[in-house]
């Protein structure tokens, strides 16, 4: 699996879908009762496929103030090896950076965000390793 054109396949399959999620990154999705809320439908991975480690794809439900959904997909980065490096030859150089504030745990990533029309794009970044964690496409807008 070519992660990088897994990112850029994951932009531009919205709006977002269960199918079309469970089809790009091959890792079946159900429903957590415990977090789906009035506002959300919360899919899960009940497994793993490398390098995929997990993903969370949350759907609005009607009524929801969102047009489309977020989806993250974390990443082994030892099987990923991605770097800032190869993220900004792809996705470009204009992007913010978000570091951990202090409620999170130490070992949380840093994000590349980048800002479209339709969203964000957050590449996480782990804090010690530098490589490629976890993707978060939330298309908000």
């Amino acid at each position: 699996m070519e992660v990088l054109d897994l990112i850029a396949r994951l932009i531009d399959a919205r709006p977002l879908s269960q199918w079309g999620v469970e089809r790009m990154t091959g890792v079946r999705l159900r429903e957590d009762l415990a977090t789906s809320n009035p506002y959300f439908t919360i899919l899960r991975s009940a497994a793993s496929r490398p390098p995929v480690l997990g993903v969370e794809l949350r759907l609005p439900r009607p009524g929801a103030s969102r047009r489309d959904g977020l989806v993250i997909v974390d990443f082994d980065p030892a099987a990923v090896a991605l770097r800032q490096a190869d993220l900004t030859a792809r996705f470009g150089t204009r992007f913010k950076v978000e570091f951990p504030n202090a409620q999170q745990p130490p070992n949380s990533p840093r994000y590349q965000i980048y800002t479209y029309p339709w969203g964000d794009l957050r590449l996480g970044l782990g804090a010690t390793s530098g490589q490629l964690e976890c993707v978060v496409v939330d298309a908000e807008r």
